[in-house]
């Protein structure tokens, strides 16, 4: 039998954390993709009381905030000039909500980026309309069909 002289095998150096990064498929582009194509749509929840803003390829909302409650009290003793009067007060309401949602909570511009409005079940058409108006006259974010 011969001897066998033993060898101590070389020592590997493990991969840097920078080295695993640029490997990742994950990270191999620098666009995210959602379900939705390559850019994330702005989400909008405007609950009667919370509203929860964020992107579509998130997990979570990006702001949860509350906002004073809508009330459109039409009582049939109130004429018209106060009924128009409301609703000027809660459109400016509710333009200034939509507003902190784009400028201030998701830093993004509503003209670049498709949104998606989740309406509640309950919400009066009036406000609606009002949500409408805002968005498309207002803030002038692209109409797109589904």
């Amino acid at each position: 039998m011969s001897a066998l002289t033993p060898i101590t095998p070389a020592r590997s150096t493990a991969p840097t954390r920078a080295e695993l990064l640029a490997n990742s498929p994950h990270y191999s582009t620098t666009r995210r993709h959602s379900l939705y194509g390559t850019e994330d749509r702005i989400i909008i929840d405007p609950g009667s009381r919370i509203w929860k803003v964020g992107f579509s390829g998130e997990g979570r909302p990006r702001d949860v905030f509350s906002v004073k409650p809508w009330s459109l009290g039409h009582a049939p003793e109130k004429d018209s000039i106060e009924r128009m009067e409301e609703e000027r007060m809660l459109e400016l309401e509710l333009q200034d909500n939509l507003r902190r949602v784009f400028f201030n909570s998701l830093l993004a511009d509503p003209k670049s980026r498709k949104i998606i409005v989740i309406e509640p079940p309950l919400m009066p058409v009036v406000i609606k309309d009002i949500v409408a108006r805002i968005l498309f006259h207002n803030l002038e974010v692209i109409a797109q069909p589904s």
